[in-house]
């Protein structure tokens, strides 16, 4: 196990705070511009000053580590094995909106092994975070998936890369086909609180295409803390760069591969 553990939840926390008041205080004051990178894919100020507070934050502590961001890109020491992924604000539509759902996102690689994550909502104060080996935890608490044992009655999560139409017809044809036979469906805009709903069981499974490391690292990791699992749409292994993600409680992950190789 990583000697640092204790120092490095504790970096999380600290970090995910300091980006939470940025957050929230843009958000509630409505500082909020706007400029878009593709088709219906935005950036405000406030992910990139969240995402440069967080990094700086990181550094005071840990001065040689590698960062890979959602909006700075990488920033790279070639004599550390220890990389941060960060996403400032996964959700950003949802943010730009006024709609209160949206986290904060984080993942720690050393020697290509996610070792940690943590996903912090700040508009309910959730702090998800997960240790290789040790389990995954909400506000402190250890989370397990859920024990929902057949697909129908199942609470699914999705969502929908809305710049890459491909992917967006790709994945209504999954969604037509699990929703004749699940107990309901979620879309909620940040795949990162999906991904930790499915860890502590709010949702039995989510699934999605297209998304980016920064989306998943964290999130992955906590569902294989908290007995769950990930693959590909296959059912084979998953890492980050993939392209398709299938995840669960494992009581119903294959009962969704069948479904979704349809």
């Amino acid at each position: 196990m990583f000697s640092n553990s204790d120092e490095i939840i504790s970096k999380l926390k600290s970090a995910s705070n300091i980006g939470s008041e940025i957050i929230m205080y843009n958000f509630l004051n409505k500082n909020i511009s706007v400029r878009s990178k593709s088709k219906n894919n935005f950036v405000t100020n406030v992910d990139v000053e969240v995402e440069k507070a967080i990094i700086d934050s990181i550094k005071k502590d840990f001065p040689d580590s590698n960062f890979i961001g959602e909006e700075l890109g990488k920033n790279e020491n070639s004599n550390s094995q220890l990389t941060w992924i960060i996403d400032p604000i996964d959700g950003t539509n949802n943010f730009i909106s006024g709609y209160p759902h949206f986290s904060i996102s984080i993942a720690v690689v050393f020697k290509n092994e996610i070792l940690f994550g943590s996903i912090f909502n700040p508009n309910n104060n959730e702090f998800f975070h997960s240790v290789k080996g040790e389990g995954s935890f909400l506000n402190g608490m250890k989370i397990h998936v859920s024990k929902t044992k057949f697909l129908k009655d199942s609470i699914l999560g999705t969502g929908f890369v809305m710049s890459k139409n491909s992917s967006i017809a790709e994945n209504l044809k999954n969604l037509n086909n699990f929703i004749k036979k699940i107990r309901s469906f979620r879309r909620s805009g940040s795949a990162a609180l999906d991904l930790a709903y499915v860890a502590c069981g709010r949702l039995d499974g989510f699934w999605h295409i297209d998304l980016k490391p920064w989306d998943i690292a964290a999130g992955v990791l906590l569902i294989e803390e908290a007995n769950g699992t990930v693959t590909d749409f296959k059912g084979e292994r998953f890492d980050i760069y993939s392209k398709y993600l299938l995840s669960s409680n494992s009581l119903i992950h294959d009962q969704m591969i069948e479904e979704i190789s349809q």
